[in-house]
C-alpha cells in the first residue's frame, strides 16, 4: 500500500501539465475565409498567416500586405500593429480566437463603430 501511494505522489509531483497545448495557435499557419471576409467592405480575400512565433501577415485581395505582431495566450491571440484604410475607413484587426483546429474567429473593428465584428477562418 506504501508502495502504491509513493508511485502516485511521484507520477502526480513529476507530471507535465499543458494547459493549453490543443488550442495554441502553431507558427507557420495559414487561415482564409471562404465568404467575404469583411462584410460589407470591399475585400474579396483575407489571408492571416502567423509567420513563426511572433509576427503575423494579413493579405487583403489586391492590396499592400500587413505585417504586425501577435501574442497567443491559449486560445486567445491578440496583434498588434495590424491596421489599414480601406476606401476611406480604417480597419483594425484585434485578435483571434481558436475555436477548434478547423475555425479560427478573427475580429476586426471600423473606426467610429463600437463594437468589433468578427470572420470565420479555416486553414489554408
Amino acid at each position: 500500500m506504501k508502495t502504491a501511494l509513493l508511485l502516485i505522489a511521484d507520477l502526480i509531483c513529476s507530471s507535465c501539465i499543458c494547459l493549453y497545448s490543443e488550442y495554441e495557435l502553431c507558427s507557420k499557419t495559414q487561415w482564409t475565409s471562404e465568404e467575404r471576409p469583411l462584410g460589407p467592405i470591399n475585400v474579396n480575400e483575407l489571408i492571416l498567416s502567423f509567420e513563426d512565433d511572433v509576427n503575423v501577415t494579413i493579405c487583403l485581395s489586391d492590396r499592400e500586405e500587413l505585417h504586425g505582431t501577435y501574442h497567443n495566450d491559449g486560445p486567445t491571440t491578440t496583434f498588434s500593429n495590424l491596421q489599414i484604410e480601406i476606401d476611406g475607413v480604417t480597419v483594425t484587426f484585434i485578435e483571434a480566437h481558436l475555436k477548434n483546429e478547423e475555425t479560427l474567429f478573427l475580429l476586426w473593428q471600423v473606426e467610429d463603430i463600437l463594437y468589433p465584428f468578427t470572420t470565420a477562418l479555416h486553414p489554408l
